[in-house]
This record gives structure tokens, C-alpha cells and sequence, in this order.
């Protein structure tokens, strides 16, 4: 291990657990909206997968401990894990391109946000599937829309400094 891998991984962390606990609101009642998926993808496709799991997995747990808004539930942090792998996977010293950006988004949001966490919600609380689904339907499609422009937009402009970092 690195130390400037070790040491970014932290600083993408702090960012992500920042942004997860001051930068994020709950609409309709199960569904999230906030910022923290931009430092935790950029965290993803700067330093691999691997690392995008752990940034996901830690601020999960930190952002956790620092505001408490619900229930802890393992489930919820496995996906953050799994979405720093997908991210990593398809992001990681490859092209930041519309497609490269919109499959990784679709591949998290479809997956992760909308099919396996609705079934930690169900297990969670105990609401129907088809409840929580339907009302991800609402939401998770103008989510997914502003996470793939919001990340296009940075990895665009930010393209030759996460290439020097990458290396």
C-alpha cells in the first residue's frame, strides 16, 4: 500500500462522509438525494475499485456515527461498498466519457439504489417492496440524470488532474 494512495482514499473519505451528513435530504420518505456520490466516485475512478469499496464502506460507517438518521444497517453499508467497486470498475483508468459515466451511474442507481436497497428497506422496516420501488420510480430517474451530468461535467474538467493522480 501506497502512501499517497492511503492518504487520498482519506481525503476522499472526509469528503464523502462531509457531503453524506451536511449535503443530503430524504424525499418521500426512502428515498436520498445528496452529494456524496461525487467524491466517492472521482475517489472510485482515481484510485480503483478496491479503494472506491473502501472510501464507500468507511463513510458510510463515519457518516453513520456522526448523524444517525435512521437505523444502522449493515445491508445499506454493503452497498456503499459496492458501489465504490462499480464505480471503480467502470471508471478506473478508463474513459470518463458520456457512456463511461452514464453505465457506471445506471449500473449503481438501477442496481444498488433501486433493487437491493429497496429489498434493506423491506427488511429494515418492514415496508412493501412494491411500495418502496414505486416510489424510488419516482425519484431515482432524476437522480440518476443530475448524478451522470454533475460527473461528466467534473470528470471533464478535471480530467488531467485525475489522470496525474491515477499514475
Amino acid at each position: 500500500m501506497k502512501i499517497r494512495q492511503l492518504t487520498y482514499a482519506a481525503l476522499f473519505v472526509a469528503l464523502t462522509t462531509i457531503l453524506k451528513v451536511y449535503a443530503t435530504v430524504f424525499l418521500f420518505g426512502s428515498t436520498k438525494f445528496g452529494l456524496s456520490f461525487i467524491p466517492s466516485a472521482i475517489g472510485s475512478a482515481v484510485l480503483g475499485p478496491v479503494w472506491g469499496g473502501i472510501i464507500g464502506g468507511l463513510s458510510d460507517v463515519i457518516g453513520y456515527l456522526i448523524k444517525q438518521d435512521g437505523t444502522y444497517f449493515p445491508g445499506f453499508t454493503a452497498s456503499a461498498i459496492a458501489k465504490g467497486i462499480l464505480y471503480g470498475l467502470f471508471l478506473y483508468k478508463k474513459p470518463k466519457n458520456l457512456a463511461g459515466v452514464t453505465l457506471a451511474v445506471l449500473t449503481t442507481v438501477v442496481f444498488l439504489d433501486f433493487l437491493v436497497n429497496a429489498v434493506w428497506i423491506n427488511i429494515l422496516y418492514g415496508t412493501a417492496i412494491k411500495a418502496v420501488l414505486i416510489s424510488k420510480l419516482v425519484t431515482l430517474p432524476l437522480y440518476a440524470g443530475l448524478q451522470i451530468l454533475i460527473l461528466y461535467i467534473l470528470f471533464k474538467y478535471l480530467s488531467k488532474e485525475i489522470s496525474k493522480i491515477s499514475e
